[in-house]
């Protein structure tokens, strides 16, 4: 099965599963639906993962060159193998503090997602990194300076090199 860039195991179908579960009941969904349901996206996500389709775009999962496709935020454990477009709204999402679009609202239209990517980069202006005195970054823009926080990283292969 597929590995993501960022996922800390191989795709595994449970992951998606569970964190549809809880999705599907907290929309509502009847607990004796929520199963058939999750069964069906399950399949149609594993399915297009072995087609080296994206199950958020229904793009192709790998663009050209070299790397593995982008693990999908909607797990903690990021094993949902996602092409690099989708790793990118998917960062979008989370910039314009938006909630992650469910598995089951997948595919995703590309209009939504340059929708948001320009609204991202309409937010943006040039910017410089700088290290200070005690080696911490800080970001230099337009509005002043802000420390650059690095979010906490899954642990997968490609932060350690192995599963865990």
């Amino acid at each position: 099965m597929e590995q993501s860039f960022s996922g800390t195991h191989e795709y595994n179908p449970e992951c998606l599963a569970g964190v549809s579960r809880n999705s599907y009941v907290a929309v509502g969904f009847a607990p004796e639906e929520v199963e058939s349901v999750i069964r069906d996206k399950v399949d149609t996500v594993s399915n297009s993962i072995m087609r080296g389709i994206c199950p958020r775009c229904a793009g192709p999962l790998r663009s050209a060159g070299p790397g593995a496709p982008a693990g999908s935020r909607i797990t903690r454990c990021r094993c949902i193998p996602i092409c690099s477009a989708c790793g990118e709204d998917e960062t979008s999402q989370q910039v314009l503090g938006q909630r992650l679009t469910a598995p089951w609202n997948w595919p995703v239209s590309r209009g939504s997602m340059t929708r948001r990517a320009n609204s991202v980069k309409g937010r943006c202006g040039p910017a410089f990194a700088v290290a200070d005195s005690n080696g911490d970054l800080l970001v230099l823009d337009d509005r002043g300076v802000t420390p650059l926080v690095n979010p906490p990283n899954t642990g997968g292969w490609n932060e350690d090199g192995f599963d865990r």
